[in-house]
């Protein structure tokens, strides 16, 4: 991100206004920290130097698919209803939505199928969307897996510092724009063109 002249910043921004490249996923590997940042400007991923071969490739591959591939997006929510929702809005454009409805069943197929995406809620019971987020990030084969938050919690400061620097957008329910959800999850994670 610190080049001279035009920075990573600018140009991953520029890169993202250009129409003919902007569906070409960018991967960041920094010494800068600045996850969100990052995925706020379109970055498909962000690793943070030093970045073992091995991380590099894991994210390489998450990004790497054929047109007989679709890309997985994860949705945990406790509530049948939104995993439905999820479903039925993102399918369409050729994605492939995993459903768990509780934390717990989150990690293990976020770990096993290694999504391109992830879709959380906050409030579940058992193991909560904070708690997932925090194990997430913990562990090395999903720790830069890009994190939607879709969630019906009233957010404190506190929820939002424990947050910061560790998702990629935050959503109220309440305020919940289809349109909006199925561009954001365009950008960060394109679909093969037919």
């Amino acid at each position: 991100m610190l080049l001279p002249g035009l920075d990573g910043w600018d140009f991953l921004a520029a890169a993202k206004a250009d129409p003919s490249i902007a569906d070409i996923p960018v991967v960041i590997v920094s010494m800068l920290d600045e996850r969100g940042k990052g995925y706020s400007l379109g970055a498909a991923d962000y690793l943070v130097k030093p970045v073992a071969g091995e991380d590099l490739l894991a994210a390489l591959r998450r990004l790497a698919f054929g047109p007989d591939r679709r890309k997985k997006v994860l949705a945990i929510d406790d509530d049948p209803i939104v995993l439905e929702f999820v479903d039925t809005i993102l399918s369409p454009d050729g994605y492939e939505v995993l459903k768990a409805s509780g934390g717990k069943e989150g990690l293990l197929l976020a770990e096993q199928e290694l999504p391109s995406l992830i879709i959380l809620d906050l409030l579940m019971p058992g193991v909560d969307g904070f708690t997932v987020v925090e194990r997430l990030r913990s562990n090395d084969s999903t720790s830069a897996i890009p994190i939607i938050i879709l969630t019906s919690k009233s957010m404190t400061a506190d929820d939002k510092q424990r947050l910061e620097g560790r998702i990629t957008y935050l959503a109220e329910k309440v305020e919940f724009d289809v349109n909006a959800l199925v561009n954001l999850v365009r950008s960060l994670c394109p679909t093969p063109v037919a």
